[in-house]
């Protein structure tokens, strides 16, 4: 592979070199820098088929979705409908958790930064109905374990979203996709982005990909569960996706009034939480610090079908976006950003972190997260991570991981950056291991 700062500037020479090193069948990406926009495509909708991605190709943007939502939430709290920092209670009345004092304590922005503290991980489907997200509050999550105290300790929730997606439903007394349609998308302009999943069919909607044997095979999943809508459920274009870019850069809208101000826009980025030793979170978006600049984004996973990657450099009025439509697309989308990092924005390459010398043994153990879990054993050299499932008993490779800080991790292939750390109990021992941006308890032995 070539050095990444050797690709030059262009995102198409750059996205066709590093398109050729990952099996995805399609790909788009969208940079933003200053007053341009450029997009870049590769590939087909579904592989063995001619229809050729183009920047108005929708792909499943998972996981981003959850900045939108976040966007229509801080809306409503510049309007004056909501108080971030207001009880969810005063929303949702009848509001039940399983945590004896969770419900008290639990306020809104709590479920936009990841701090709910109860499961986060709980994939039911509720139906397709407008009362899909109702139906989760009364039939699931009461019956989800308080992990940790509210406010207490990040870790990566889907389920807190999904509540946040009611707390829209009930302010605005508009189904979650008519509310965020009109708050959101309609003022920016994002006319091709869609959550109906019968408006979605008549677009063109890139195939999912699953890998068999390393090589992708078309995999067109099912309709989402709508109470997935809030946390995962916007399909888009790479085209609308500049769009939504440049409004959270540089405020701008096309269809209507603009849903935050300035202001509004810079509290979404302030950090709230930390989700790990380099990352924080503020309202739906990730945070941290590089090159002494303020780095934003999401990322988004469907089933290992489509990724998609969304980093912003604010100051900069810089943003890129990868959509891809298989798991390849995972590494596609962290390549192209730091070639982007480098060759726009002129950021050194990250250098790998030194290694901590400690005792391995003090980590070893099974570390559980609901219905996955994680088995860390060392061989005095290095730590290895298996993540398994419940359903899956084979789970993901096992992936080698090095010290690099009391108690913080960095994998082999990524070794510049912190992929997790461990979380000690008040009397020094191993309680927690983060991956993923969650928790995952450690198992008695």
């Amino acid at each position: 592979m070539p050095e990444l700062s050797d690709l030059g500037a262009a995102p198409d020479i750059a996205l066709a070199t590093l398109f050729d090193r990952r099996a995805v069948p399609g790909a788009a990406v969208g940079i933003m820098h200053g007053d341009e926009d450029h997009v870049a495509a590769e590939g087909v909708l579904t592989l063995g088929a001619p229809d050729q991605v183009t920047a108005d190709t929708l792909f499943r943007i998972g996981s981003v979705t959850k900045t939108v939502t976040a966007t229509a939430v801080a809306s409503l709290a510049e309007a004056g409908a909501v108080d971030l920092a207001e009880h969810v209670a005063a929303y949702i009345p009848d509001l039940r958790l399983s945590g004896t004092e969770a419900r008290s304590r639990l306020r809104v922005w709590h479920l936009l930064s990841h701090v709910a503290g109860w499961q986060g991980d709980q994939w039911v489907d509720t139906g397709s109905g407008d009362d899909a997200l109702e139906r989760f509050a009364v039939d699931v999550l009461p019956h989800l374990p308080q992990v940790t105290p509210v406010g207490r300790c990040g870790s990566y929730n889907n389920t807190a979203v999904m509540l946040a997606g009611l707390l829209i439903e009930r302010v605005t007394g508009l189904p979650y996709a008519d509310a965020v349609t009109e708050q959101v998308l309609k003022p920016l302009g994002m006319a091709a982005s869609r959550f109906a999943p019968d408006e979605v069919a008549r677009l063109p909607l890139a195939s999912g990909h699953r890998l068999d044997h390393g090589m992708p095979v078309a995999d067109r999943l099912g309709d989402l569960p709508r109470a997935f809508d809030p946390t995962g459920g916007l399909a888009s274009s790479v085209r609308d996706q500049l769009r939504y870019m440049r409004f959270h850069v540089d405020g701008a809208v096309s269809g209507g009034p603009s849903p935050l101000s300035p202001a509004a826009r810079a509290d979404m980025r302030r950090v709230r939480a930390s989700l790990g030793p380099d990352r924080g979170v503020g309202l739906g978006w990730f945070v941290r610090r590089r090159d002494g600049r303020q780095v934003v984004g999401h990322s988004g996973n469907v089933s290992d079908r489509y990724l998609t990657t969304m980093l912003l450099v604010p100051e900069e009025r810089f943003g890129i976006v990868v959509l891809s439509n298989a798991s390849g697309g995972k590494g596609l989308g962290e390549d192209l950003v730091e070639w982007a990092l480098q060759t726009r924005l002129g950021m050194p390459p990250l250098q790998p972190l030194p290694a901590v010398r400690t005792p391995l043994e003090q980590y070893e153990g099974r570390y559980r997260a609901g219905s996955w879990r994680i088995d860390i054993t060392q061989d005095h050299a290095a730590l290895t991570a298996h993540l398994t499932f419940d359903d899956d008993p084979t789970g993901d490779p096992p992936v080698r991981l090095r010290l690099v800080g009391p108690d913080v991790v960095a994998t082999e292939e990524r070794p510049g950056e912190p992929a997790g750390d461990f979380i000690r109990n008040p009397d020094g021992s191993i309680g927690w291991f983060r991956w993923a941006l969650r928790l995952a308890s450690k198992e008695e032995t």
